[in-house]
């Protein structure tokens, strides 16, 4: 099984060696100083695709924001959701997990759809799984600028 995960823009790709014998094939590593990015490449159904929403300063729209506490969420760094949702709203996303679905496809995110965001201000983002929601409230925390107050987890 291979994953790609996404952390503050760098790239982590691990790979889970399974075996029938007691030593297992060495994997092989290799890296170069010469190119400015490296290739990673597995079959499209081993990686599991993460969309990051990168925030850099204060949100400027209701759903960018709400995009960005999902990925951050996604990715478990709370340091950096800290930077565009309440602490209560931090501590309520984090209070589950952020766990993915394994499918004949390969592996999903818990809420396929979303965010759809209401237009008005406070708004209401919301994202669905199978047989849940998961729904952010964005509120004005500065003028032109949102922050999330408050995560809610319906259903499941």
């Amino acid at each position: 099984m291979a994953t790609l995960l996404v952390f503050g823009g760098a790239v982590v790709f691990s790979v889970a060696l399974a075996s029938c014998s007691s030593s297992p094939p060495a994997p092989v590593v290799s890296t170069s100083t010469s190119s400015p990015s490296t290739t990673l490449s597995a079959p499209a159904s081993s990686v599991a695709a993460l969309t990051t929403t990168a925030v850099t300063g204060p949100c400027t729209s209701t759903q960018g924001c709400a995009q960005a506490l999902y990925s951050y969420w996604a990715n478990g760094d709370q340091t950096e959701a800290a930077q565009v949702a309440s602490s209560s709203a931090v501590s309520q996303i984090f209070a589950a997990p952020y766990g993915q679905l394994q499918t004949n496809e390969g592996p999903v995110g818990p809420y396929q759809s979303g965010p759809a965001c209401t237009a008005s201000v406070p708004a209401t983002c919301t994202w669905t799984g199978q047989d849940q929601q998961l729904q952010m409230t964005v509120s004005p925390a500065a003028p032109g600028e949102f922050q999330v107050t408050e995560v809610k987890r319906l259903g499941g």
